[in-house]
């Protein structure tokens, strides 16, 4: 063992400088060949599963910067885990900004994960990272803007933490600490301290400071016993023209908004509302997309407002997910896509809002679209569970209708839906019968389906596998890589359980399209059945690529193969090369 790691630290050391040089830099500045990047990067994964921090480290970060590999956050979160548990502080420091910075989580509402940034932290801080105090600190701060139970009770502390960074004239700190001292509770709550530090911040060109302290001097100048030297106009102003975008939104807001505008002043505030949007502010898009929707102060631009409400819906807001939704379905300021239009319907369905579920199931029943039904079996199945009243059927009924014209998503749930649990029995030629007939009578013949069957389901039921097996296949053809490598596995299971001639040519065309789109299980798969030499001609370079990219995708298993490979010097060469 201590020589596979002696030789792969001599092989790295000889490639080491061009991509260690290339975690933080573009792509385009790595210098070394693909192969050669090829290379590094499995002899870091050995390293790094021999258990060396540095190396587990540096594997986090080529998978969260996408270096020499697909980048794949969770899988950068593992490797920096393992080093950090080692006690490696850059590892730990990391941890602490992917679950502060919101890059680990769930869902469109991203909420950072407080204790877990904070454990990090403070590992970080007992090691001697003098840095990660204020770390803590804007955890702190975070917590407290956010009404979170788990950091009020550390308000002090994070003053305590930004103190003396802010004495010594960091303008953020100084910022922070007058939101603090701005947002705090009882005691600690003192608009003259925030007022103090805002200022500070603000003399620096600290734009947000600038922006809490125009709305300290408008909203607390009964509570100030100093008086502003700017109007709260004139420090929203100062704030937007050095690029607050909420100073912008703000501004722009105000100046549409007015009694009595003058036409110069309303093109003044869409000026305003384009900066802030063009920085990414989600409510300015909205406002934008509904101005020109609308024609409101502005020429009429449908187009101009899909563009706005498109950027907000990306971002996650329901109301623009909802209008783009509708302007897909009615070709208006878009092409018409009812695709399109039953994606964003079902998006904001599933977060339980009843104008797009209704809407999705208008869409479902007109047009009969695919994408609508199957998105109405999501949601059915998501929020309704056993409540029929809004989906009038079950969910899995929609999916079988989705399933029934070509839907290869609801093909491939139907399929593994039928093999697992035994409840959707319908087989393709059965649907095709029940497809001719008009929807309500297909509706109604399908959810009569599974009872016609009378069996008992028993996992691996030889009836039920070749039904669902049916569904993988369809979707399989289509190219869906899950159904592919599904397929495959049903395909060999069935052969195992029921001895008869395995066609390998029907394996190898699926696990091969499955792994060219990347799926790391089917690169294996393959890659082993080209080692062995298992119904296909043996070759054991193009097996070694295979594990190569099944591993940059965190194949523990092709991990393994590789270092055992590596260790008996079977393909090594050929992989150098």
């Amino acid at each position: 063992m201590k020589g596979l790691i002696l030789t792969l630290t001599i092989i790295l050391g000889c490639l080491n400088f061009g991509v260690v040089q290339s975690f933080d830099a573009p792509k385009d500045a790595i210098a070394l060949e693909d192969s050669e990047v090829s290379i590094v990067l499995s002899g870091t994964k050995l390293l790094a599963e021999l258990g060396h921090a540095e190396s587990q480290f540096r594997l986090g970060k080529m998978y969260e910067n996408g270096h020499g590999t697909q980048q794949d956050i969770e899988i950068a979160l593992r490797w920096y885990s393992r080093a950090a548990q080692q006690g490696y502080t850059d590892a730990q420091v990391k941890l602490g900004n992917l679950y502060l910075n919101e890059i680990i989580a769930d869902g469109l509402n991203h909420t950072p994960n407080l204790k877990a940034a904070d454990r990090w932290f403070t590992k970080a801080v007992d090691q001697g990272d003098a840095d990660s105090i204020f770390e803590i600190g804007e955890i702190f701060q975070w917590g407290v803007a956010h009404g979170d139970e788990i950091a009020n009770p550390y308000f002090k502390m994070a003053i305590e933490q930004y103190t003396p960074a802010a004495e010594k004239g960091v303008a953020d700190a100084q910022f922070k600490l007058g939101y603090l001292y701005d947002h705090g509770f009882g005691d600690i709550r003192d608009a003259d301290v925030a007022m103090k530090w805002y200022s500070l911040a603000a003399q620096q060109g600290h734009s947000d400071a600038l922006f809490y302290l125009s709305e300290l001097c408008q909203d607390s100048k009964d509570e100030l016993t100093v008086e502003c030297e700017m109007s709260p106009i004139e420090l929203l102003t100062l704030a937007a023209e050095q690029g607050s975008a909420q100073a912008q939104y703000d501004l722009g807001s105000m100046s549409i908004t007015k009694p009595e505008i003058l036409s110069e002043e309303f093109a003044s505030g869409v000026k305003w509302l384009v900066l802030a949007a063009e920085q990414g502010d989600m409510p300015a898009q909205l406002r934008l997309g509904e101005l020109y929707e609308n024609g409101n102060g502005v020429p009429q631009n449908v187009s101009e407002a899909a563009k706005w409400y498109k950027l907000a819906a990306e971002q996650g807001d329901m109301p623009a997910q909802l209008k783009l939704g509708e302007l897909y379905e009615n070709g208006n300021g878009v092409p018409q896509n009812i695709s399109e239009a039953a994606k964003w319907y079902t998006l904001v369905a599933k977060q339980n809002d009843d104008n797009a579920f209704n809407a999705l199931y208008s869409l479902a029943t007109r047009t009969k679209s695919a994408d609508a039904q199957y998105g109405m079996g999501e949601v059915c199945n998501e929020l309704f569970d056993e409540d029929l009243r809004d989906c009038k059927v079950p969910g899995m009924q929609w999916i079988i209708l989705a399933a029934v014209q070509g839907h290869a998503d609801a093909q491939l749930e139907l399929g593994l839906e039928t093999i697992f649990l035994g409840r959707w029995v319908p087989s393709v030629q059965w649907t095709a019968t029940g497809a001719d007939s008009e929807w309500e009578e297909t509706m109604l013949y399908l959810m009569d389906s599974s009872r016609k069957v009378g069996i008992d389901y028993e996992f691996g039921n030889s009836f039920l596998l070749n039904v669902g097996m049916e569904w993988l296949e369809l979707a399989a053809q289509q190219g869906h890589t899950e159904a592919q490598y599904e397929f495959v596995s049903f395909y060999k299971w069935r052969h195992i359980t029921s001895p008869g001639a395995l066609d390998f040519e029907i394996v190898a065309k699926y696990l091969a399209s499955a792994a060219e789109r990347g799926d790391a299980y089917a690169q294996f798969e393959l890659g082993r059945m080209l080692e062995q030499g298992e119904g296909i001609s043996q070759d054991i370079e193009v097996a070694m690529k295979l594990y190569m990219l099944a591993a940059d995708r965190g194949h523990t298993e092709a991990i393994l193969r590789l270092g055992e490979l590596y260790e008996l010097g079977i393909g090594f060469k050929n992989a150098h090369r």
